[in-house]
């Protein structure tokens, strides 16, 4: 499973809770991050999560983002 590359106007933090996720975020190398471990997105930055694997992937994500704006939009 992928989504699509995008951006938030805002800070993105998370925690994997099962499986792994594989993150490209740019200006970064790709890293994946397995249960317990926690990830953040600067804001602005192009990015995309993966589940390459075969096992489920569940992560909590909290994103602050001023009242109004969008909270993500496509990378061109």
């Amino acid at each position: 499973m992928h989504e699509v590359r995008h951006t938030h106007p805002g800070a993105l933090s998370g925690y994997v809770l099962e499986g792994t996720l594989t993150l490209e975020h740019e200006g970064r190398p790709t890293t994946a991050y397995k249960a317990g471990e926690a990830f953040y997105v600067d804001p602005g930055k192009i990015h995309v999560g993966m589940n390459d694997g075969a096992a489920p992937l569940k992560f909590i994500a909290t994103l602050v983002v001023e009242k109004d704006k969008p909270a993500s939009s496509p990378a061109p």
